[in-house]
């Protein structure tokens, strides 16, 4: 079960700059999703997502996925931030 994540990622104006969907995509891979199960998720294309991801990297100074998601664990620990369903 996937839970979407309320987090400083989520939001477009964080820190990193990451837009809308680039940081819809860096949560739920954060959570462990898959690129196909975030495709399926977000009704986008895989390639879409690949796109996301790889702009969500480049943004948030990461080099590989489990990189992107250490960062998201470590912002969603953080106080002022919850899981939603």
């Amino acid at each position: 079960m996937i839970f979407l994540v309320r987090s400083s990622l989520c939001n477009p104006k964080n820190i990193f700059g990451l837009t809308k969907a680039e940081a819809q995509v860096a949560a739920l891979i954060g959570q462990g999703s898959t690129v196909n199960e975030t495709a399926k998720l977000l009704f986008v294309s895989v390639k879409t997502v690949r796109t996301h991801l790889k702009r969500a990297l480049g943004k948030t100074g990461t080099k590989r996925q489990q990189e992107l998601v250490s960062l998201s664990a470590r912002l969603n620990s953080q106080p002022g931030t919850s899981k939603v369903k």
